[in-house]
């Protein structure tokens, strides 16, 4: 089956000494608790998890959670989707093994688990990148410390480099402009992210290594229940997040422009919702506040670019002309700002193809997406404030289905709007 190639691919690829995989599964949401087809499923995985033990001396687990109600979406769901899921796997690693309907498979020594590396389905770690992240982590500098309600030096979590796939990024025209850099790529290009240069922090993305004793002690309990949509970057705070470049992880890309603004959609509703973290009476230090803030930023900034535009559009002489071209730059200045850069730095190499590919040159990609920013300015306008008006009206006035997620691979075959 497809989900056991995965999980042996994942097992060749990194898994050495005692690192094992895990499938960490919850049955999809249900007006029931229960579905005929739930022990057909739940067999067929055990099954897989089985036979890839057998084929490899042991190795693998499978951990399966049972649907409780969720008030706020009305219905049986995994409780409190993947952050509930990872929570509940690390309650498992320390002893209470309650949350799970199943955990099956190479679970001898699952209490001795000192970390967990987080991905998600449609991810796969480069080749060694797991080793990477644990040396990182083992450096006695990097060593969590807690304080007050959070780590204040060294890290709880370490979060590799994420890059696109080659097959998703080459699947459409769409996603091979709006993809950037695709695959791996070790010699050409250097690697950076602001806020650890800054501020010696980064942000967490999702994937990447958890600390299980840190994670158990700081995030057990201190969350509020049916509230969090976008966990990643909350847990990243309390946790402190380091970004290790020189491990990687490629992911799809969604390849139309349906499935990109919806995957925007969830996003900008997830940052809204932890729009109570920048005000709220919490451990979080100043940056971490900054963080959750500029998310909300980047969210408004479509919106207000076209609102400028429009209103210029009834604005006489040069006004009118210059307030359009300031929200088009806007938009799209950060990509404008890279391709001169690729430009400056190699020159027509970076407009030109290197190889005989369907791929599109970095600094040729950079001007194509500044132009797609400013052509789908509108939709990415309404997408924005559609999702932040609807998370605003659930947090405060419904309470209704805070946790509506939709994962990339189901909006990618479905037209239903998440």
């Amino acid at each position: 089956s497809e989900l056991k190639n995965k999980l042996e691919d994942l097992y060749l690829s990194n898994a050495y000494g005692n690192i094992k995989v895990c499938c960490l599964a919850d049955f999809k949401a249900s007006d029931a608790i229960q579905n005929p087809e739930d022990k057909h499923i739940l067999n067929a995985l055990e099954k897989s998890v089985d036979e890839l033990n057998k084929k490899y001396g042991g190795g693998f687990i499978a951990a399966v959670r049972p649907r409780s109600y969720s008030e706020t979406q009305n219905e049986f769901i995994g409780k409190e989707r993947k952050r509930g899921a990872i929570r509940e796997l690390i309650r498992a690693i320390k002893g209470n093994k309650k949350g799970f309907l199943s955990i099956t498979g190479d679970t001898g020594n699952l209490s001795q688990t000192k970390y967990l590396f987080a991905l998600d389905y449609d991810s796969t770690p480069v080749f060694d990148s797991l080793r990477e992240l644990i040396a990182v982590a083992e450096h006695p500098m990097n060593k969590p410390v807690i304080k007050n309600g959070k780590v204040v030096s060294g890290y709880g979590i370490f979060s590799p480099k994420t890059q696109n796939s080659l097959l998703s990024a080459s699947k459409t025209f769409f996603s091979s402009v709006m993809s950037q850099d695709s695959g791996v790529s070790s010699y050409d290009e250097h690697s950076a992210e602001r806020y650890q240069t800054l501020f010696g922090e980064s942000i967490f993305c999702g994937k990447g290594l958890i600390n299980v004793d840190a994670y158990d002690e700081l995030l057990d309990k201190n969350l509020p229940k049916e509230r969090i949509l976008s966990h990643d970057i909350i847990e990243g705070e309390f946790l402190r997040t380091g970004f290790i470049p020189k491990a990687q992880i490629i992911e799809a890309f969604p390849p139309t422009a349906d499935a990109y603004y919806k995957r925007l959609h969830r996003w900008v509703r997830g940052d809204w919702q932890n729009s109570g973290f920048i005000y709220g009476k919490n451990p979080l230090n100043s940056v971490s506040r900054f963080k959750i803030s500029d998310n909300l930023r980047r969210s408004i900034t479509p919106v207000v670019c076209l609102a400028v535009t429009i209103y210029s559009a009834f604005c006489q002489g040069y006004a009118g002309a210059v307030g359009a071209v300031i929200s088009a730059f806007a938009l799209c200045s950060s990509e404008i700002f890279s391709g001169i850069k690729s430009v400056f730095y190699n020159g027509s190499r970076s407009v030109t193809d290197l190889f005989y590919s369907n791929r599109i040159p970095a600094g040729l990609g950079c001007f194509a997406r500044a132009f797609f920013r400013v052509a789908y300015s509108a939709r990415e306008a309404f997408t924005c404030f559609d999702a932040i008006m609807r998370a605003l009206w659930r947090m405060y006035i419904s309470g209704d289905r805070l946790l509506e997620w939709t994962t990339s691979a189901s909006s990618e075959q479905s037209g239903e709007k998440s």
